[in-house]
């Protein structure tokens, strides 16, 4: 008997069926609500600030868990249990809301949600005109418009942005994101007071949320604000001990308040805990910098900045981090090679940047090592 089970198995396996038991874990992959108005389910006892749960309010999440018919899901607003069938994996998205529009053509979360899911393929047009078709069908769509608002960002088109977020905003009054992403364009803008406000609003509405405090405490750093600025990336910290970014933006607050020894120790932190991926580049060349050119002696370290620098370097090959291979190679007394680096960085510098580069490429012409303010 046992071999006839076994021969039944592979039979179902090589024939693309399913096989009780035997399908994969959803686990860390990304799934769409197949649905609107699924209800996620937290149990009992459950801390799940700054997330909340009950009828879902997002699209898009993580599966945490696959047990029993049901996963466990997060997004950065929600999180909780639902069943596995009110969700589909997100690389089998595009094909099963095209076969449920097939037989509902007006039904406005499908579109929605293939929208989202051809964007995440880089079919941003496609995806567009889907969140369009979205909102033709329901104006009060509010996840459409968020998405499209998003995808407005991406393309810096801030104001068809701000107007979708201003829609988000009117049909839900208590979408945190939405004010906080709002707050992004007018930062952007320098308009810090309009930041601030939204910022502040995001915070009143999730006050647990790591990532609000820490762009509080830019618009802090902005103002010149720096203990303020400190509070604010400190509390974000605290919300979340290994987010790097706001330990960098720590670590810029104590150089401008002239605590280097704060200063460094944070910045070795956010190295340590930053991505692993290119963007990482960005923590090992501000490193670098700070060990070249810190005004007080003892902290600065000519050779640990130009290992900091060549692992920035490694990672990507931009013109931030070949300044901070010129700046190691100054501090080292290698005025040769920091030239040939500073002039390759001023080469492949934006416009809007090439003066402060060709200003430093004189310093070191001029044999003075860099050392920041």
């Amino acid at each position: 008997m046992p071999f006839r089970i076994l021969r039944v198995a592979l039979v179902l396996i090589c024939s693309g069926l399913p096989v009780s038991g035997m399908d994969p874990s959803w686990k860390g992959k990304e799934v769409l609500l197949t649905r609107a108005g699924v209800m996620l389910e937290v149990p009992a006892g459950e801390k799940i600030a700054p997330r909340t749960s009950g009828v879902a309010k997002d699209l898009t999440f993580t599966v945490l868990k696959d047990k029993d018919g049901r996963i466990l899901v997060e997004s950065r607003r929600q999180r909780g249990w639902i069943a596995k069938g009110d969700a589909v994996l997100l690389d089998q998205a595009v094909t099963h809301f095209t076969n449920q529009l097939a037989l509902h053509p007006d039904d406005s979360h499908a579109f929605t949600a293939r929208g989202v899911a051809l964007m995440s393929k880089k079919e941003s047009d496609k995806g567009l005109a889907d969140l369009n078709k979205a909102i033709e069908l329901d104006p009060k769509a509010t996840l459409a418009y968020y998405h499209r608002a998003n995808l407005a960002y991406e393309r810096m088109e801030y104001d068809k942005a701000l107007e979708d977020y201003n829609t988000v905003i009117r049909n839900d009054p208590e979408f945190d994101w939405a004010y906080h992403v709002r707050g992004w364009i007018y930062y952007r803008r320098n308009d810090y007071d309009k930041a601030l406000v939204d910022y502040e609003k995001a915070i009143s509405l999730a006050p647990t949320e790591t990532v609000f405090y820490r762009d509080r405490g830019n618009i802090a750093m902005m103002r010149k604000q720096y203990d303020q600025a400190v509070a604010d990336f400190s509390k974000s910290i605290e919300l979340d001990p290994k987010y790097s970014s706001p330990l960098l933006q720590r670590s810029r607050a104590w150089m401008l308040k002239k605590e280097y020894g704060k200063a460094l120790a944070d910045y070795k932190k956010a190295v340590e805990l930053a991505p692993k991926d290119a963007t990482a580049s960005f923590y090992h060349a501000g490193l670098a910098l700070f060990l070249a050119g810190c005004p007080e002696a003892k902290f600065r370290n000519g050779k640990k900045a130009l290992e900091a620098a060549e692992k920035a370097y490694q990672l990507a090959k931009g013109p931030g981090e070949m300044s901070a291979l010129a700046a190691a190679h100054a501090e080292l007394g290698q005025f040769d090679k920091a030239i040939e680096w500073q002039t390759k960085a001023g080469d492949s510098a934006p416009v809007a940047f090439k003066d402060a580069y060709r200003n430093r490429l004189k310093m070191y012409q001029d044999q003075k090592p860099y050392r920041f303010e």
